[in-house]
């Protein structure tokens, strides 16, 4: 039975990934819903908690962009935070680029700074997965919260793992994107503003 219930669970996974990939390619999809539709699948997935992504800033800040089953005062609470190696559980993944769970918040030494802010939302426990560029860089975390103390089976830390490479691969597409469309921009207003003719030529 458990042999069965892990080869199902496995399925459930590879028909979640497929239905993102297959979202993230039709261009009248927003990235946002893409994003927030892995959240909602990983919720699905993991009973009981309340996921969420937070990008990392240039200016090592985090910014919320996705899951919204955390109370929206919570979140305008953590946007902004500066990463460190005593910054909850997002926080430290970022900065050690690791993978970190905390299995009991009131307990940790790496939430004692941020009890005030998190107490009145009765998180117990957060578990969070640092997602990296190709290159190795990290650029976000993906963390999922949950109202009672617990810590993460095998095959939980194996699908967040799965998970946090799934959304790095949507955010690098999503970046280069905005990257060719700020290209494009720049070179209408370039075309616009000169009398020059422009010649692509491929060699």
């Amino acid at each position: 039975m458990q042999d069965v219930s892990t080869r199902k669970f496995q399925e459930t996974i590879l028909a979640f990934e497929r239905e993102i990939y297959e979202l993230n390619a039709n261009p009248k999809v927003s990235f946002d819903t893409v994003i927030n539709k892995v959240i909602t699948n990983m919720e699905l997935l993991i009973p009981g908690s309340l996921c969420t992504i937070l990008q990392l800033n240039d200016n090592n800040t985090v910014k919320h962009i996705a899951g919204y089953s955390l109370d929206h005062n919570y979140i305008r609470a953590i946007d902004g935070l500066e990463i460190g190696p005593v910054s909850g559980s997002c926080g430290t993944a970022m900065y050690s680029a690791k993978s970190i769970f905390v299995d009991d918040i009131e307990n940790s030494e790496l939430w004692e700074p941020f009890h005030p802010i998190i107490k009145p939302y009765g998180f117990k426990a957060c578990w969070s997965v640092p997602v990296k560029k190709r290159t190795g860089k990290v650029m976000a975390s993906f963390a999922v919260y949950f109202k009672e103390v617990r810590a993460p089976q095998k095959i939980e830390i194996n699908l967040l793992e799965r998970v946090a490479n799934l959304v790095g691969v949507l955010i690098e597409n999503r970046n280069a994107f905005e990257e060719t469309e700020s290209a494009k921009e720049r070179y209408d207003i370039v075309a616009k503003a000169t009398s020059d003719t422009i010649w692509d030529w491929k060699i």
